[in-house]
């Protein structure tokens, strides 16, 4: 008798595991699916960063150079007042002579092109200038010589 109860027991015992190991394999499932399509479906977009350098006549950075970038965007459907650039920011550079500017928050999906700026670094009796091409989604870069004026 229990020997029989033990059997009976074992098979109880048995059918509560596949019944619980359907339902975490079911569970499993539901929340392998839901993070793949959560991760899927909000691709985050890389920066648009533009990247100055500013160095001297010599190839040395600038410390402490005032860096100036100006210009209108390729985008046509924004549009600015007349008197006014949609971009037109200043920052100085680094140790390294470096500044960036971060643009990320102005570019829109499926825009060709976003801006060609003007460039300009002074530092004392130093300036120099140049353009940058500024691509959404990328880190643009350009160096700046600057030399007495």
């Amino acid at each position: 008798m229990v020997a029989s109860f033990n059997t009976c027991a074992k098979l109880v015992n048995l059918e509560r595991m596949k019944t619980f190991g359907k339902y975490t394999l079911g569970l499993l499932a539901i929340v392998v699916v839901g993070l793949a399509f959560s991760t899927s479906s909000c691709k985050k977009e890389d920066p648009t960063v533009v990247l100055i350098t500013v160095i001297d006549t010599s190839g040395a950075p600038v410390s402490n150079a005032l860096v100036n970038v100006k210009g209108e965007g390729t985008d046509t459907s924004i549009t600015v007042p007349e008197d006014e650039l949609r971009f037109n920011d200043n920052k100085k550079t680094n140790g390294k002579g470096k500044v960036s500017f971060d643009y990320s928050d102005m570019t829109m999906p499926g825009q060709a092109g976003f801006a060609v700026l003007d460039v300009t670094a002074v530092k004392g009796e130093l300036y120099g200038k140049t353009v940058v091409e500024v691509k959404e989604n990328q880190i643009s870069e350009a160096t700046v010589r600057v030399r007495p004026e």
